[in-house]
């Protein structure tokens, strides 16, 4: 059986999904401090309306979320 690195040059790794944008996580209690597309950082609650929540995990959507 071949091995996930059989065929790269070296057995390098293959090239990371640069589409796959990943979870998010924190160790505030609480929530999460999140950087927006406009620059600002700003406190994200763990009480974050789920869809809300979603939206901002899929930068293709072309969902815009409101203030929050």
């Amino acid at each position: 059986m071949a091995g996930p690195d059989e065929g790269m040059p070296g057995g390098a790794a293959p090239l990371p999904n640069l589409l796959l944008v990943g979870g998010f996580s924190s160790h505030h209690p609480g929530g999460m401090n999140g950087g927006l597309a406009d620059g600002s950082v700003r406190f994200i609650s763990s009480t974050i309306d789920v869809p809300t929540y979603q939206h901002l995990g899929n930068r293709a959507d072309g969902q815009l979320i409101e203030a929050f």
